[in-house]
C-alpha cells in the first residue's frame, strides 16, 4: 500500500508543479478561469494525502517503507540524534515561513484584491456606458466589456475565497506533523514496549519528510495564487 502512498505524493508534486507553469504562462487570469475551483481541490487532496501518510506511518512505524518520505527523511535530518535536531529545526523554519509569509499574506493580498477589484466595478462600467453613449462603441462591445469585468471580479472574489483554506491547511499539516511524533511515540512505547527515547526518533525522523512534503506543493500553489492575483493588479 506504501507504493499507492508514494504515487499519490508524486502526483501530488506534479500536480502542483503543473500548476504553477500554467500560472506563470497564462498572460490573463481570465484565461485559466478554472483556477479558484483548482486551488479548492488541490487544497484538500494535499491534505488527504497528507492525512493517509500520517495512517500508514502510525500503523507501520519502524517498519513503514514509504520511498519518497524515507528519501526527504534522509536528505533533511537522519537517523542520527543530532541530525535529527537540525531537521527538525530546519522543518520548523520552513513551516514558519510557510504559515506566516506564503499562505498568511497571498491569502490576504487575494482579499485586497478581490475589494478593490468590487469598489472598482461601478466606475469601470460607468466608464464604458460613457464610451457607449458617445458613440466610441457599439451596444455588442460595450456588453462583451461588461460581461468580461464581471468575470473578472467573479474571479477574483473565488481566488479570494479559496485562498482563505491556504492558512488553515498549513496550521493543520504541522498539526499533524506534531501528532505523528507524539502519537506515534506513545503507541511504540505502550504497545509495542519500545523505548520512548528509540520511538521518538522515529517518528521524528518519518514526519519530518512527510511534513516537508506536504509543505512544497502547498507552497507552489500558494505561490501561484501569488503570481496571478500581484500581475493582474500590476497591469490594471
Amino acid at each position: 500500500m506504501t507504493v499507492v502512498l508514494d504515487i499519490l505524493i508524486g502526483l501530488n508534486l506534479l500536480l502542483a508543479l503543473l500548476i504553477l507553469l500554467i500560472v506563470l504562462y497564462t498572460k490573463k487570469a481570465k484565461d485559466f478561469s478554472l483556477f479558484p475551483s483548482i486551488v479548492l481541490v488541490f487544497t484538500f487532496f494535499c491534505l488527504l494525502v497528507n492525512v493517509l501518510a500520517a495512517l500508514f506511518i502510525l500503523i507501520r512505524g519502524e517498519a513503514f517503507d514509504g520511498v519518497l518520505i524515507r528519501f526527504v527523511s534522509s536528505l533533511v535530518a537522519g537517523s542520527e540524534v543530532d541530525r535529527l535536531i537540525i531537521g527538525s529545526i530546519i522543518f520548523l523554519a520552513i513551516a514558519a515561513v510557510h504559515i506566516l509569509i506564503v499562505t498568511k499574506c497571498t491569502a490576504r493580498v487575494s482579499e485586497v484584491a478581490a475589494r478593490f477589484n468590487l469598489d472598482s466595478l461601478p466606475v469601470k462600467q460607468m466608464a464604458i456606458d460613457v464610451e457607449y453613449s458617445s458613440g466610441a462603441i457599439d451596444q455588442n462591445e460595450a456588453a462583451l466589456r461588461k460581461e468580461a469585468l464581471q468575470q473578472e471580479s467573479d474571479f477574483f472574489g473565488a481566488l479570494a475565497g479559496a485562498s482563505k483554506f491556504m492558512p488553515g491547511n498549513a496550521k493543520v499539516g504541522v498539526f499533524i506533523t506534531m501528532t505523528i511524533i507524539i502519537a506515534g511515540a506513545l503507541i511504540d512505547h505502550l504497545i509495542r514496549e519500545i523505548a520512548l527515547t528509540d520511538a521518538l526518533v522515529t517518528y521524528s525522523y518519518l514526519a519530518i519528510g512527510s511534513g516537508i512534503l506536504f509543505m512544497i506543493p502547498a507552497g507552489m500553489v500558494a505561490s501561484a495564487v501569488g503570481i496571478v492575483v500581484t500581475r493582474e493588479v500590476y497591469r490594471d
